[in-house]
């Protein structure tokens, strides 16, 4: 992994990328993925887990495996799911 920004409470897997200046925190990065942005933890975010609602103490997100994100800040609690390129955006809800 390369990391050149600020990274807290995370998990980045392998072959991933975090750019300069990003912000991440209590997150999940995929496999190789690229990520320049930022992505704020939030107390008490609702998650659905198999169509369960399941309450998080603090979470921010989740990027799946091979996806390019620039630019972007995400929202807590959001996916964005395998193989996703996004950028100059704010996403406050799943890409799937």
């Amino acid at each position: 992994c390369v990391v050149k920004g600020r990274v807290k409470n995370s998990i980045i897997m392998d072959n991933s990328t975090i750019g300069k200046n990003s912000i991440i925190e209590d997150s999940i990065i995929g496999e190789n993925a690229n990520f320049s942005g930022k992505i704020y933890a939030k107390d008490n975010v609702v998650l659905a887990v198999n169509g369960k609602s399941i309450i998080a103490d603090r979470f921010g997100a989740i990027i799946g495996d091979n996806s390019k994100i620039e630019n972007c800040t995400i929202g807590a609690g959001c996916r964005i799911w395998p193989n996703k390129k996004v950028s100059n955006t704010t996403v406050t809800q799943d890409i799937d």
